[in-house]
């Protein structure tokens, strides 16, 4: 007769952890399973990924790498060779680099962005968990900075600025970003145009100056994989490039004399008690 192994099962939401209990014996543990892979990596590159979990070597039957439901590596204890290769579009696998526990891409291209994860089966019982996705993007940074460009030379407080920020080449395609005096500019101000030039992007600002932006306003336009996440974080982006410019904006003589008639004005606040009654006045000087 052969021998049952009986099991009982308990799973902590806490910890997300199940636990596989033989009757008299103690029990083992598949915690987290978790994918460490890059998030982004330079085409022609490589990258490792890495399957972390504290599942006991004797009790790991196979560990898996997939890339959109596809198996692209696989591991299997006890099978000779324990590696089994399955084809990936736009990489190559160092066999060097690749074990148990990690899968190296090498010559990497385009074609091979997108969702991965990797999946730990037990032996006895037979369990398998997965990893969350990762997204991996295979990707060509800019070759130069962005360009600025206006539709006039000069500018007078009234005047109507309209601004065109045009990004180099780049996969993915670079996300722009307006900045006035190092502050994001109102969306309700931009409006853009993906992918005007191939794999570029343009953004155009238009906006009425006012007085708040004389006599000098500071233009920077950000070119950025990912989009924008922030200013002065610059080794945060995969990609990171920028153009600023400073306009001079000419205030008009009737804004000034305004300006100066409204701060020469005095006054004084007066009561003045006529019955029962008590009235404020506001005398000019």
């Amino acid at each position: 007769m052969p021998n049952l192994h009986v099991y009982i099962v308990t799973h902590s939401q806490r910890y997300n952890d199940l636990k596989f209990c033989r009757l008299s014996e103690k029990c083992y543990s598949i915690g987290d399973v978790s994918l460490l892979a890059p998030r982004y990596v330079m085409v022609n590159g490589t990258a490792s990924l890495y399957c972390k979990h504290n599942v006991k070597e004797d009790q790991v039957h196979k560990v898996e790498w997939l890339r959109g439901g596809n198996k692209i590596y696989q591991f299997i204890k006890g099978r000779n060779p324990p590696y089994n290769n399955f084809s990936i579009a736009g990489a190559d696998i160092d066999w060097n680099e690749s074990n148990d526990k990690k899968v190296s891409l090498k010559n990497l291209q385009f074609e091979a962005s997108g969702v991965y994860i990797c999946e730990v089966t037990t032996d006895n019982p037979i369990y398998t968990k997965s990893s969350e996705e990762q997204y991996l993007t295979v990707m060509q940074s800019q070759s130069k900075d962005p360009h600025i460009s206006f539709n006039q030379a000069n500018f007078t407080v009234g005047d109507i600025l309209n601004a065109n920020c045009t990004s180099s080449p780049a996969t993915p395609v670079p996300e722009l970003t307006w900045l006035l005096n190092g502050k994001k500019a109102d969306e309700n101000w931009i409006h853009s145009f993906p992918e005007f030039i191939k794999s570029s992007s343009m953004v155009q600002l238009v906006m009425i100056l006012t007085t708040k932006e004389a006599p000098q306003l500071t233009l920077t336009c950000l070119s950025t994989i990912p989009g924008y996440l922030g200013h002065n974080v610059s080794k945060e982006y995969a990609d990171y490039r920028e153009d600023t410019m400073t306009l001079d904006i000419v205030i008009p003589p009737t804004e000034v004399a305004q300006t100066i008639s409204i701060a020469s004005v005095r006054h004084r606040w007066e009561f003045i008690t006529v019955g029962t009654w008590s009235v404020l006045f506001k005398i000019f000087l």
